[in-house]
């Protein structure tokens, strides 16, 4: 499956059951965000992963990300997009998580996560400032969570709720220009998903 998959249908139960079971056998307690998150990431990690090797099984030259994405048809190129700002998307949920529980952010836990995913593909690997890791002040704890009671999914801090975001996570998603895919292919779906799973969690 890939991150166009998940927009077009209901994310399966297997799905979700797999990711709850990867969660557990860290023996942490994980929200519905992170599990949809984590979907989001393994089915973008496969999908690119799978494009790279169809390249590699074509035998064409590839020395850069730009030789990558320019080797690409337009269908192929699209569905790179669409699977990187997926990618870019969960391990940003992840990091609005960690803020939110740690009050602080690591610009390189965010950066090793998005680097895990990608690794074995010909997408650049990411860099980042060493000693990245910045206290969130109570004001900017405070703002964000005040988003996160309208809209439980965090999907308003990559819309009205940016500026709330710790300014790095901000740059990433400016930088990497998926923020505009982010938000108008991948948050409407993405917020009925968690919407749905956070129904179902209260439940149990």
């Amino acid at each position: 499956m890939s991150v166009e998959q998940l927009l077009d249908k209901a994310i399966s139960p297997e799905l979700i059951q797999r990711e709850q079971g990867r969660v557990k056998e860290r023996h942490i307690p994980r929200s519905p965000v992170h599990i949809i998150a984590n979907v989001y990431i393994s089915e973008a990690q496969e999908t690119i992963q799978e494009v790279s090797k169809q390249l590699d099984e074509a035998h064409k030259e590839i020395a850069s990300q730009k030789d990558f994405l320019d080797s690409l048809n337009p269908n192929q190129r699209r569905t790179v997009r669409i699977n990187c700002a997926g990618l870019m998307m969960g391990v940003s949920l992840h990091a609005i998580e960690d803020v939110l529980v740690e009050r602080k952010f690591s610009d390189s836990n965010l950066v090793a996560e998005y680097n895990m995913a990608v690794a074995g593909t010909y997408l650049d690997i990411a860099t980042y400032n060493e000693g990245g890791m910045g206290q969130i002040t109570q004001g900017q704890w405070r703002n964000m969570l005040g988003y996160i009671k309208k809209d439980p999914t965090f999907g308003i801090l990559f819309t009205e709720g940016f500026k709330a975001l710790p300014i790095n996570i901000q740059n990433i998603l400016q930088i990497t220009g998926v923020l505009p895919i982010i938000r108008e292919d991948l948050l409407p779906i993405y917020r009925d998903q968690t919407t749905a799973l956070i129904a179902n969690s209260l439940k149990e």
